[in-house]
């Protein structure tokens, strides 16, 4: 991992994706990660800004990930910068196509509504 194994980093996804993950084991990609080699991850600064400009009106859940249990599943974690001088953020990078991150990386979730923009 690029940066501290005590970094917080979360995931926000749709309330109807956290109920569907537990019966499926593992955390289903939302749109901007289907079509990616990674899943997108933020710190807890950037939570509130992910929600606003890609969750305005959705229910959402906001997963804090273990990055140490997503590394033993075989994602390596890099913390980047999006564009030059833009925000950094959390990057999990799959270890094959399409790989998800197992439940067990879920290390507490928070039930939001996004509201504004």
């Amino acid at each position: 991992m690029s940066e501290s194994k005590d970094a917080s980093i979360y995931k926000v996804i749709t309330a109807d994706n956290f109920a569907l993950s537990d019966s499926l084991g593992y955390i289903d990609d939302e749109y901007a990660d289907q079509h990616s080699s990674f899943i997108h991850a933020c710190d807890a600064n950037l939570v509130d800004e992910i929600r606003k400009k890609f969750f305005t009106g959705e229910d959402v859940v906001v997963i804090h990930i273990d990055p140490v249990f997503a590394e033993k599943a075989g994602f390596k974690i890099v913390y980047e910068q999006n564009h030059p001088g833009g925000n950094y953020y959390w990057h999990f990078y799959r270890p094959r196509p399409n790989a998800k991150l197992p439940i067990t990386c879920i290390i507490s979730a928070t039930h939001a509504h996004c509201r504004d923009r």
